[in-house]
This record gives structure tokens, C-alpha cells and sequence, in this order.
């Protein structure tokens, strides 16, 4: 098995619109894993951002994430809300940084029940089923499935939230997936265009849904794909939080230029949303690039 690595990033200073800096990148160590992927898709894939560490400041071990209950927000003030105070930005020096896209809505679902037996209703015309549900082994063996998934991590960039405000802020979280993020990369006509996509369901449960609590002169660390393709270009990162949105740095990095192409994503969306109302689709078709 390999190492966990301990990353040491390099010194960057930039200024946070004109309101305080950030001299040094954190010390970053790597969760253990067994392979590394490079993605090379012909196909606009959706988005699936994992906060793998949040509430840090000079180094954090991604082998060691704690749920911690500060790290969340449940009750409503409005002044928690706004978000002078962020900036988001994108390490692309770091071209041996990956991480695992395990989440929690990626967990495989366990293996349905079998048919033990079957009665057939006369009177009613139907057959009455007898299951034999799942044994320990079964559930197991999805365990272990989950912690080889984990272990299996693609090449991305490192991505940071960072507030450099005085208070505690607020950052939206999806009920699918974990930040409102996705990749653009810039066409042949210099314009700025999704290559990633927020996937859109008819229906979410939001049971147990919580935000997540970003702490003055902290850092949330989230990542996107560093794919292989065709074309050389300029990337940048969209992160969107309560209706306002937010731009990384620019980068060059490779795409397929296919990638560009949502024709086919957005017309499964619109047979998915085919029983909601025309205006329901519209604003889901926007969300799905992160726009208003």
C-alpha cells in the first residue's frame, strides 16, 4: 500500500479585493490511497465537490476528518449571510495533488432483498413474495467495496474558500453533493463556458440539511478535476453561495472540447423535470450552470 503524502505548498500573495492577504498555502497531507485516476471525458460530467477539511488555518490531514458540530449552521441570522469576506482560489502549481471523490451520496446502496418464495393469489390474480433480506456478510462486503472506492482518487486541484473577514460567515450547501461548485474553461471565441454540470432532480428531501459555518481567517478545502484532453486553455472556478457567485483565479489546464457540449444533459434534465411546471424548469436548467 502507498503513503499518505504530505504536500508543502508553495508561498502565493494576492490580494483579497483590496481587504487583507494570504501569504502561505497550508500543509496539506493526502489521504492514503491505492490508485490514481486521470480523467479524460469526451462527456460534460456533473459536478460532485466533496469539503474534505474546513476550520483550518496552517495544516490539515485529510486522514483525520472529524465531524465537528461548529462546523455546521442550523439557526438563521441574516448577518451570517453576507459574504464580503471570501475569496476562492485555485492551487494549479500543485500538479501532484489528487484526492478521493467519495461522498456521502456516492456510497453504493445495498444489495436489494431476494425472492425466497412465491404464492400465487387466485382471488386477486397476483403472486405474494417471501424475501430473504441481506446477511452481515453481504453488508460486509459493501463495506469493503466503499473502502476501496475511497481509496481510489483522481488527479485534481486544490481548491480553497477562504474568509478573511473578522466574523463568522455562512456557505450554502446542496442537499445532493457538498458546495454549489463546477469547472469553466474558455472556448475558441475566448468566451467562458461550463465544462461541468449541477446535476437537477424533480424532487430532494432536505431532512437534516445543515450549512456549513466558515470561520474568520480560515479555510474550506474542496477540489475539481484536473482532466486530460485536446485542448489548452484557461480555467476557472464558479462557486455560488446564497445567490451570489464567486470566481477563482485563471489557470491553463486541458479539456476535450467536447466537454462544452450540455445539448444532451440538458434535454435529460428537461425529460427528468417533465411533470414540473414550465417556469420550475426554467430556473433548474439555470441552476444547473449555477446562474440566476
Amino acid at each position: 500500500m502507498k503513503n499518505s503524502i504530505v504536500v508543502f505548498f508553495l508561498v502565493c500573495l494576492f490580494s483579497c479585493t483590496g481587504r487583507g492577504s494570504i501569504e502561505t498555502y497550508p500543509i496539506i497531507t493526502t489521504q492514503e490511497f491505492d490508485s490514481i485516476i486521470s480523467e479524460d471525458s469526451k462527456l460534460m460530467l456533473a459536478a460532485n465537490p466533496v469539503v474534505y477539511a474546513i476550520n483550518f488555518k496552517d495544516s490539515v490531514n485529510l486522514n483525520d476528518k472529524k465531524e465537528d458540530e461548529q462546523n455546521y449552521f442550523g439557526e438563521y441570522d441574516e448577518n451570517f449571510y453576507i459574504h464580503d469576506s471570501l475569496k476562492i482560489f485555485v492551487d494549479d502549481k500543485n500538479l501532484d495533488f489528487h484526492t478521493s471523490e467519495f461522498n456521502f451520496f456516492s456510497i453504493p446502496p445495498p444489495p436489494p432483498p431476494k425472492i425466497k418464495d412465491s404464492i400465487y393469489d387466485k382471488e386477486n390474480g397476483v403472486y405474494e413474495y417471501e424475501y430473504e433480506y441481506n446477511t452481515d456478510k453481504e453488508f460486509e462486503e459493501l463495506l469493503l467495496k466503499m473502502e476501496q472506492r475511497k481509496r481510489v482518487h483522481y488527479k485534481t486541484y486544490p481548491v480553497y474558500i477562504y474568509n478573511y473577514g473578522e466574523s463568522q460567515t455562512v456557505i450554502q450547501a446542496p442537499i445532493i453533493t457538498e458546495l454549489f461548485i463546477l469547472l469553466e474553461a474558455k472556448n475558441k471565441n475566448n468566451e467562458w463556458k461550463p465544462v461541468e454540470y449541477f446535476e437537477q432532480y424533480g424532487f430532494l428531501c432536505g431532512t437534516g440539511h445543515r450549512d456549513y459555518v466558515l470561520r474568520p481567517k480560515h479555510y474550506l478545502l474542496t477540489t475539481v478535476k484536473r482532466y486530460k484532453g485536446d485542448y489548452k486553455t484557461k480555467l476557472r472556478v464558479k462557486f455560488r453561495s446564497f445567490d451570489k457567485v464567486f470566481y477563482s483565479n485563471e489557470f491553463e489546464g486541458f479539456i476535450n472540447y467536447s466537454q462544452f457540449q450540455p445539448d444532451s444533459i440538458i434535454e435529460k434534465t428537461k425529460q427528468r423535470l417533465a411533470n414540473r411546471d414550465s417556469i420550475t424548469i426554467s430556473q433548474k436548467l439555470k441552476w444547473m450552470f449555477l446562474n440566476n
